[in-house]
């Protein structure tokens, strides 16, 4: 190895980083404005996250970890300096302001110029402090209160994602109806039923109530199947959603409803027929919870 290369190489690296980190702190401190000015607040925009997300291409877990070490900008000034000054990457600026409390700024803030980020993860997420009391708002159980917020999506992977910040007495009705469905499925026989079973079985008592056919349908959930594949496998997804894989998609097929829609190429828009039931089969879908995908849907854009 060329070490004379390899020592310019890093140099340059080194430099780059430093520019790369003084933008990041750039992008932080502009959603530091936007949090303070509620400058996200616009038609259409869930939470200061998903603002984000829309206006950098950034994923939605990249735009909540930011939002969320915006939100520490203040309480971390030695961290948020270094940042400024380009002394520490955007990542480690994640971990310090997850972790960190506010008394600890300056010493966690020297730890983390010279630790890569596993190894402040590492050490963080074991470090005892005692957690800062929460602002006194008042009336912190009615309405207003800004910490209030459920966000939900898919990831990159596909996996859907839900993170729900309530007052004390939405939580309990949440945590007492989830209990509620999970020994009920306990029960009736599933000796291994999960809490994410239990918080799916809420979901679907509450589309099964459902009485208008049209909100029913405006509810249903969509399984698009193209079969328009040049012979090879249909592919499917859900409508708005990532694709979905094989075996999952033979488990929703199995007892549903059919609702086939054709693209043409002179008339694109959707022409729906009439719901057609699939056949019942060993395992199936609880009602009002899935629609399968259609028998045959060619997409063409």
């Amino acid at each position: 190895m060329d070490e004379a290369a390899a020592i310019v190489l890093q140099t340059r690296i080194a430099v780059l980083c430093g520019h790369l980190n003084v933008l990041h702190s750039q992008l932080v401190d502009t959603i530091v404005e936007a949090l303070d000015g509620d400058l996200w607040q616009q038609w259409g925009i869930r939470s200061p996250d998903h603002w984000l997300a829309w206006q950098t291409g950034l994923s939605p877990a990249r735009a909540r970890q930011l939002v969320d070490t915006a939100r520490r900008a203040r309480e971390l000034p030695a961290t948020f300096a270094a940042f400024a000054d380009g002394e520490l990457s955007v990542d480690q600026v994640v971990t310090v302001a997850r972790h960190t409390p506010t008394h600890n700024d300056a010493e966690v803030c020297e730890l983390a110029k010279s630790a890569t980020v596993t190894q402040l993860r590492t050490s963080l997420s074991r470090y005892v402090h005692p957690l800062d009391p929460p602002p006194q708002v008042s009336a912190p159980e009615l309405s207003g209160d800004q910490r209030d917020h459920l966000v939900s999506g898919f990831d990159d992977d596909g996996r859907y994602t839900m993170h729900v910040n309530a007052p004390a007495h939405h939580g309990a009705i949440i945590d007492q109806a989830v209990r509620e469905a999970r020994d009920a499925l306990f029960n009736a026989g599933q000796p291994d039923v999960t809490w994410l079973d239990a918080l799916t079985e809420v979901c679907n008592r509450s589309l099964g109530t459902i009485a208008s056919p049209s909100r029913r349908d405006r509810f249903r959930i969509y399984v698009h199947l193209d079969t328009d594949s040049a012979g090879g496998p249909a592919h499917a997804w859900l409508n708005g959603g990532p694709q979905l894989p094989d075996s999952l998609l033979q488990v929703l097929c199995c007892d549903g409803i059919i609702q086939p829609l054709w693209h043409t190429v002179r008339h694109p828009q959707c022409r729906p027929a009439k719901h057609t039931p699939t056949p019942p089969a060993n395992r199936s879908t609880p009602a009002g919870s899935t629609s399968p995908p259609p028998e045959r849907e060619q997409q063409r854009r």
